[in-house]
């Protein structure tokens, strides 16, 4: 991979560039944190940076292992097996 990066004169700063872009931008997501709040869906002071980029992270993490797009079980994975039980307003897992 290093070698890959260095042919295209790139580094793991511009590919994490590259797939925020694509993945998303932090204000989509703000925007879309802000109506689960405004629904009661996650609480507010739950929502640390390191929890807000936690979903992307992981979409992340994943396209660089795999190579491949990110299928929709693993997105439902990462939002509703992770991000959420760490947002929700109560200590209650989310019914699924």
């Amino acid at each position: 991979m290093q070698k890959d990066l260095a042919d295209n004169h790139s580094n793991l700063a511009d590919l994490r560039a590259n797939l925020r872009t694509r993945i998303g931008e932090p204000d989509v997501m703000q925007t879309i944190l802000g109506r689960a709040i405004d629904r009661g869906e996650i609480a507010a002071a739950r929502l640390t940076p390191r929890i807000v980029s936690l979903p992307t992270d992981l979409a992340r993490h994943e396209i660089l292992m795999t190579f491949e797009r990110l299928l929709d079980e693993a997105i439902k994975e990462i939002v509703d097996g992770v991000f959420l039980p760490l947002v929700h307003p109560t200590d209650e897992r989310p019914s699924s």
